[in-house]
């Protein structure tokens, strides 16, 4: 039987959290809304959290559930909310009501966003910072955040909350990266300048996903983080145009500075500098990876 679940195993967090743990041995029992498994794990199965509370019998033996599934974006989600909403707020409700109601003894681990934070010009931001949501995905993730404290309150189901940095780069496949790194390398890959929003300063904590995987794997098995809410920043802190300048410097391309687009400026977070003083305390974790590492073994 599986002592791990991963629901959202064919995500990008979940794959290599998955990956991470059958190297360390682990038994699980892997779920997406897929019909296979990106990776061909066997012990998976198809669920659409939206619409069924049919879990398999597996889960009720794992001891973690790693709940990474949901959907991200920014301005998508006002165009999309209903999608938002039924998948990271009613998908999370309907597995806790499952756990609830096999009164399942698991831990479960949920990635909440750096988003949930109001900005901060050169502050770093720990977990009891002021809060602010400007877009429906950060909403969404801050609303699951008090769902998962609302049933452990009232039934004691365990889990343990991290609010991630951006995280970057690949240990499956060739895919370049995650996100705004991942546009900008394939641009200046393909020979193309890179645009930046305004001058580009605001900045974030950039982390690579096999340091993000570790983490969240050793916080998730330590006692000391029950039933809290970590910040998991990592070893970079870097404006948007550091990072564009980099890449652009290794791939022989410019940078160049457009006007912000209306909405994109709207929900623009600011500077989130996550503190995660509080998780670095328990784990004591070495980084393995830096951008300046990941981006010099980069091919050109």
């Amino acid at each position: 039987m599986a002592d791990i679940g991963i629901i959202g195993a064919n995500g990008y967090i979940g794959r290599h959290v998955a990956r991470t743990l059958f190297k360390k041995g682990h038994t699980i029992v892997l779920m997406d809304k897929d019909p296979e498994s990106i990776d061909q794990h066997s012990n998976y199965h198809q669920i659409d959290l939206c619409r069924s509370d049919k879990f398999p019998q597996d889960l009720k033996k794992a001891r973690h559930i790693f709940f990474l599934a949901g959907l991200t974006g920014t301005s998508i989600g006002q165009a999309t909310n209903r999608n938002f909403i039924e998948t990271n707020e009613i998908g999370l409700l309907n597995f806790l009501e499952f756990c609830r109601t096999e009164i399942l003894q698991a831990k479960i681990i949920f990635p909440s966003s750096r988003l949930v934070y109001k900005g901060k010009k050169n502050c770093s931001l720990n977990e009891d910072h002021a809060k602010n949501f400007n877009t429906i995905y950060a909403v969404t993730k801050f609303a699951g955040e008090q769902f998962l404290k609302i049933y452990q309150n009232c039934f004691g189901l365990d889990y343990v909350i991290f609010r991630i940095g951006v995280p970057y780069g690949n240990m499956i496949d060739d895919k370049l990266s995650y996100g705004t790194l991942k546009l900008f390398m394939e641009t200046a890959g393909n020979g193309e300048d890179l645009l930046i929003f305004g001058n580009g300063v605001q900045k974030r904590s950039f982390i690579h996903i096999e340091d993000l995987a570790n983490i969240i794997i050793l916080g998730a098995f330590d006692k000391r983080t029950d039933n809290d809410v970590f910040n998991i920043s990592g070893p970079d802190i870097l404006s948007i145009r550091q990072v564009a300048e980099k890449i652009a410097g290794k791939y022989g391309v410019s940078v160049i500075s457009v006007p912000w687009p209306e909405m994109a400026e709207k929900i623009e977070s600011g500077d989130t500098i996550l503190d995660s003083t509080k998780l670095d305390n328990i784990l004591n974790y070495n980084y393995k990876e830096s951008f300046a590492k990941w981006l010099k073994k980069m091919k050109a």
